[in-house]
């Protein structure tokens, strides 16, 4: 562990005041962007030095949220006024109205010249942008919100503009067009919910990335280097004339789509489909899509000329690998379904290799697309259908199975929510018995009757009768609780019942969340005199209790569950003969102390080892064990335990850090060390940084045993640190029946320092037995796709892979790798959950 040192500095004390003050104007200014604009505004008054600090921000962030309007007014007028630096990046963002200020601001702005630019005011109607703002050149990133945007007569355009987003604007075909050819570099461009815009022309040679959703009548991209489209058009497109094979008649995915030739992902949702198959379709390209390899759309399958404008799109994409759509219904069919319907066409999808269908029906022209793209696509190896139908399936389905497939890899995948109901029944047992039968009962069934009651309940029985005054000192179960007593009350009662108990206490429970340090080493005196079998002691209230070496002499202890406590054992300690279950939570002891209670136990079965302190080596000699878990901050750990069949192993600090010895000789294994003894284990969890403990040293190493009985194995990893992955594939080498297997991946800040001499090491194995796979945390990291594939390409009867999604970025692309995985087993299929 680091030591963090912490410096504290009083009003009155000067603290390096001269090493500060004497920093750069820029290097102040880079500080105070770390700052809210108004506490870094503050600083001024902390020097003469400091007084124009804050004018040097190069970023500049702006939010109304605890404003009131005027203060926001104030400030706002402030930093534009005295800012005399360099801007790199201004934003601010409102939800008050602030129109009347809009152009001055502005006008301040221009002035700065920043290389960023985001303005969200989104309370009133649109902000007319002012023609200043289009003069700044230097201009790169541009990100408007609820405006309306007429460009200057001199508009000369933003010759280093990259980044073009506007939302919920208005303008004119003009404007718009203007705007975007005459930024040359612009490489991401979004419009989203505009107005005033029919005729949508985007003329950009650089453009990368293009996002369109909003209203328009036609559209026409010239961006010969667009690499990722998603188009949406919110408006129903206009009838159309039914030419479904074209001469001289205009096409509409010609104009739209004709010139992308660098293409890989497009997307088409809303009605853009309806109005790419206006007019006629089915017409050559002037280029082939062959860099397209995703195509995601919203298609209306009962409209013809929607499918034939989707296969004239498959035509020209020769190297389409995935393909999903969305089902959506209309309420009006083609006027000329019948001519289009007689038009037979053959489509070559050669590399398409996974294609899914949402909001499946089953209607008729939904099969009948999908037995297209059965004859069309020899590659194909999966097709996923998200059933939404409220129909009977079962029809369905049989004429899904019926379709020839030409790849003989071909599978649905069919997902469907079933949910199975259980009836609880409760069952209450009342019995009426005479006082007299009761009172007759010997000493010991009196005693267990009254231990099922509260321990003042059955202290109560006392004053029924002559017959019941000592019945509650036989009970064979204590369980106190101080809930509902005053400190003293409870204090009395414990007392009470230790010092008049004279039966056998089979189990002894207390548990208080008030304090009793002075108490507790009388209370276990006078239990050790009672010799009882079970003995669960959870006070939680302060500082941990020192246990009282009375406890450890009870010989015939089989259940011992501690909370909060010191154990230190005495010299003289024996073992516990008897104990098969031991617990020990919030608790500090030592190496030797923890090891000595551990091996002193000879038929020991369940050990519980949680949030401790002051164990550095943890040595666990338990020939008898069968359940182990371990959840605390050690150093090194080393198990003895041939017989263990479930071990939940968690490290809470950091493994600290090793030398990269990939494949190990002479030097140290901590695989062999922790778990080389393990034969029987049949279920291993490894959580925390215990997997990060596992990788120090020489991995990859042969065990002394082989984990012939291991079924189930659950483990926390960073997919990031080849090394731990490593770690885990050398626990498969080692478990040739592995058939369940849970992962969850979490994040590092830091990665192994010899990542690329590990990641040269291949590695191959068979997992014959593993059915069932598991990836939660999912964040579509390359490591975590390289995982999954190794486990599809070497569990030949693997069934599923479920994954959890947790990443934050777009999944698409992600998906289509997972996608594109080949798989060992005909049976695995990959379900990803979000």
């Amino acid at each position: 562990m680091s030591a963090c040192k912490k410096a504290r500095a009083e009003a009155t004390s000067v603290v390096s005041s001269d090493r500060l003050s004497s920093l750069p104007p820029e290097l102040k200014g880079d500080i105070l962007s770390r700052l809210n604009v108004e506490e870094a505004v503050k600083t001024s008054t902390l020097s003469s030095t400091w007084r124009d600090a804050w004018t040097n921000m190069p970023k500049i962030f702006l939010r109304d949220g605890n404003f009131a309007r005027t203060k926001f007014v104030t400030l706002v007028d402030m930093v534009l006024s005295l800012h005399n630096g360099t801007v790199e990046m201004f934003d601010i963002s409102g939800s008050k109205t602030y129109h009347d200020e809009f152009g001055r601001w502005m006008r301040m702005l221009s002035r700065i010249r920043p290389r960023s630019v985001t303005i969200r005011l989104n309370s009133g109607p649109g902000y007319r942008i002012p023609s200043c703002l289009f003069s700044i050149g230097d201009l790169r990133v541009l990100h408007l919100q609820n405006c309306v945007i007429s460009l200057p007569r001199v508009f000369q355009g933003f010759k280093r503009l990259t980044h073009l987003d506007l939302k919920n604007f208005s303008s004119t075909d003009m404007d718009i067009q203007n705007l975007v050819s005459f930024c040359p570099i612009l490489s991401y461009l979004k419009l989203a919910s505009f107005e005033g815009i029919n005729y949508l022309n985007v003329q950009a040679p650089k453009l990368k990335r293009l996002h369109v959703f909003g209203d328009f009548e036609d559209i026409n991209l010239d961006a010969p280097n667009l690499e990722a489209a998603i188009l949406s058009l919110a408006h129903e497109a206009k009838a159309h004339q039914s030419v479904p094979i074209a001469h001289d008649m205009e096409s509409h995915v010609k104009k739209s789509l004709g010139d992308l030739s660098g293409i890989k992902t497009l997307g088409i949702s809303g009605i853009f489909m309806k109005y790419l198959s206006k007019w006629c379709i089915l017409t050559k390209f002037p280029a082939v899509f062959h860099r397209l390899e995703h195509i995601y759309l919203v298609i209306c399958f009962w409209d013809q000329r929607q499918v034939l404008a989707t296969c004239s799109l498959f035509q020209n994409a020769p190297n389409l690998k995935k393909l999903d759509m969305w089902d959506h219904s209309s309420s009006t069919l083609d006027q000329d379904q019948a001519s289009i319907q007689e038009l037979t066409m053959q489509v070559q999808l050669d590399h398409l290799v996974t294609a899914s269908v949402k909001d499946f029906r089953g209607l008729d022209c939904e099969v009948n697309f999908l037995a297209k793209l059965l004859s069309w696509a020899p590659a194909l190896e999966e097709v996923k259908i998200e059933w939404t139908g409220k129909t009977e399936c079962s029809m369905v389905l049989a004429k899904l199975l019926a379709l020839p497939r030409v790849s003989p890899r071909a599978k649905f995948n069919l997902d469907s929510e079933a949910m199975n109901t259980c009836k609880k029944t409760r069952a209450e047992a009342t019995s009426v018995v005479s006082s007299d039968r009761l009172s007759s009962l010997p000493p010991k069934i009196k005693g267990n009757v009254l231990s099922r009651l509260d321990v003042r309940e059955a202290v109560r029985t006392s004053t029924l009768s002559s017959t019941w005054r000592d019945a509650w000192t036989d009970m064979p179960k204590i369980s106190l609780r101080d809930r509902n007593f005053a400190r003293t009350r409870f204090v009395t009662l414990v007392d009470m019942v230790l010092a008049l108990h004279k039966g056998t206490i089979e189990e002894f429970d207390i548990s208080g969340k008030k304090s009793y340090h002075d108490e507790l080493a009388r209370w276990m005196l006078m239990l050790s005199r009672r010799s009882p079998r079970s003995v669960t002691i959870k006070l939680n209230s302060g500082p941990r209790y020192k246990i009282s070496s009375r406890l450890f002499s009870i010989g015939d202890l089989k259940f011992l569950q501690l909370e909060n406590c010191i154990i230190s054992l005495p010299r003289a300690f024996q073992g516990f003969k008897s104990l098969t279950y031991l617990s020990l939570n919030i608790f500090s002891s030592t190496d030797r102390d923890i090891q000595n209670l551990i091996s002193f136990c000879p038929v020991l079965t369940d050990l519980i080892l949680t949030s401790f302190e002051g164990i550095n080596r943890l040595n666990i000699q338990a020939p008898k064990l069968e359940y182990l878990n371990v959840y605390g901050d050690f150093e090194d750990i080393n198990l003895e335990a041939p017989n263990l069949k479930v071990a939940i192993l968690y490290l809470g600090h950091q493994a600290k850090l090793y030398q990269s010895v990939p494949i190990g000789y002479d030097k140290e294994n901590h695989v062999k060390k922790s778990l080389g003894s393990l034969s029987e284990i049949k279920t291993l969890g490894i959580t925390g940084s215990f997997m990060k403990y596992l990788s120090k040293g020489c991995i990859l190493t042969k065990l002394p045993v082989v984990f012939t009985r291991l079924e189930n194995i659950y483990l926390m990893i960073c997919f990031w640190d080849q090394r731990q992955v490593l770690t885990a594939y050398s626990l498969f080498q080692n478990a040739p029946n592995l058939k369940k297997l849970a992962v969850w991946s979490y994040a590092s800040s830091t990665c192994d320092q010899d990542q690329a001499r590990i990641l040269e090491h291949t590695l191959q194995m068979k997992m014959d037995h593993l059915v069932m796979a598991c990836v939660e945390c999912f964040r579509g990291l390359d490591n975590e796709v390289d995982f999954v594939a190794k486990l599809l390409s070497w569990a030949p009867a693997l069934e599923e892979v479920k994954i959890e999604w947790k990443g934050e970025a777009d999944c698409s692309i992600v998906l289509a790798k997972l996608l594109a995985l080949p798989r060992v087993s005909p049976r695995a299929k990959v379900i990803v959950r979000f």
